[in-house]
């Protein structure tokens, strides 16, 4: 397998993952991976966690966002670790 087959099989199961957890909207655009400098801390690493987390608190409640919920009020994460914490929970479950 390719490292871009890889990347996108990668960024496919995060979008799963972001429905199942109640977003919306496609966030193709916003998943971008890294290969972390430090081997140690895995192959590939993204920042959508925090990326999500910081624009759904800035909607405070708005639905009309780039990350609209299924439910409104349905955001339960308290930060960006608990959220990044359900991702990879997630990911992990569909192996």
């Amino acid at each position: 397998m390719t490292q871009v087959k890889i990347e996108e099989t990668i960024k496919d199961s995060i979008r799963e993952v972001l429905r199942e957890l109640g977003f919306t909207e496609d966030v193709s655009d916003d998943i971008v991976l890294e290969r972390p400098a430090n081997e140690n801390f895995g192959d590939y690493s993204t920042n959508i966690a925090l990326k999500i987390y910081n624009e759904v608190k800035q909607m405070s409640g708005n639905r009309s966002g780039p990350y609209n919920l299924t439910e409104p009020g349905s955001f339960e994460y308290p930060n960006p670790r608990a959220l990044a914490e359900a991702i990879a929970d997630k990911l992990q479950k569909g192996q």
